[in-house]
């Protein structure tokens, strides 16, 4: 693994309505985190694009805890 679980570690979005900041929880999905923190140091999140959806809901995650709502491989 490239993480440390004991650090903290944090994702920034950025969209047309503003900035958001993610905080990664290393310590429950370790596994999780690191392929996204490897993916992020590799610049595979940059200018990816991501449907617009009208309302106050955002698209993205997985609401359903089973990995299969992402798209994204988990590992």
């Amino acid at each position: 693994m490239i993480i440390d679980p004991a650090k903290n570690y944090t994702a920034t979005m950025v969209t047309s309505h503003g900035t958001l900041e993610i905080v990664l929880d290393a310590l429950a999905p370790p596994v999780t985190v690191n392929s996204f923190v490897y993916l992020a140091r590799f610049h595979y999140y940059d200018a990816l694009s991501s449907p617009h959806h009208s309302g106050l809901r955002a698209p993205g995650g997985d609401p359903g805890g089973t990995g299969a709502e992402t798209g994204l491989p988990l590992r």
